[in-house]
């Protein structure tokens, strides 16, 4: 009798490590990039984020950030609006599989530009270091 619940027990996680072997192994899925928004914009109020017209988020504020987004590959709208729904800035990206991006709203907020980066994450050598300047 108590050799059953063991075999029971091995029984499950055969089953179980079976069917997650399987998952992500779908050729209908395709390969995916991914995109994070950053409001970095010292005087911004707080956004509302779009992608293609449709809400990603919103009250972004200052030194806040998404996170990462996973998008199949093409072409996305990104949008941001105030609390009223007035869109304050606007930018077309191209998001390609496989990689990481960034988008940051940068600059005080009357003169508002965006960057939008691949994010790379390799390790610098033991004499380098890897910051961004915007």
């Amino acid at each position: 009798m108590k050799k059953m619940p063991l075999k029971i027990i091995a029984a499950l996680g055969i089953i179980i490590f079976s069917i997650s072997c399987s998952v992500g192994d779908s050729d209908t899925n395709p390969d995916q990039g991914y995109f994070l928004v950053a409001n970095l914009s010292p005087d911004s109020k707080p956004l509302n984020v779009y992608v293609n017209s449709s809400l990603l988020g919103y009250g972004l504020g200052y030194r806040q950030n998404s996170v990462y987004n996973p998008r199949t590959p093409g072409s996305y709208t990104i949008s941001f609006t105030d609390s009223l729904n007035n869109t304050l800035l606007s930018s077309t990206v191209n998001i390609e599989a496989k990689k990481l991006y960034s988008f940051f709203v940068i600059d005080s907020f009357h003169e508002v530009k965006s960057a939008f980066v691949e994010d790379t994450y390799t390790t610098p050598g033991i004499d380098s270091a890897y910051i961004r300047f915007f």
